[in-house]
């Protein structure tokens, strides 16, 4: 069976607190985050083969997901 891909919108704190449990579970791989803040959305890929986009409607339109995390403000 393959791996679950997960992409992550919004890259603030709590986002950080989700990818770090989603990359300890065996079968999810974080696949693509979003953020506006492009630098924000980079740092929290981390550069290992993670997607990054700015508009969230880009990065549904164009990953194959299992998973989203909106990890937005209220």
């Amino acid at each position: 069976m393959d791996n679950i891909r997960v992409g992550i919108i919004g890259a603030g704190w709590i986002a950080q607190a989700h990818q770090r449990i989603i990359e300890s579970l065996d079968g999810a791989d974080v696949v693509a985050v979003c953020d506006v803040d492009r630098a924000r959305a980079e740092a929290l890929a981390g550069g290992a083969g993670v997607q990054v986009y700015t508009d969230w409607r880009e990065l549904l339109g164009r990953e194959e997901l299992g998973a989203v995390f909106v990890c937005t403000p209220p």
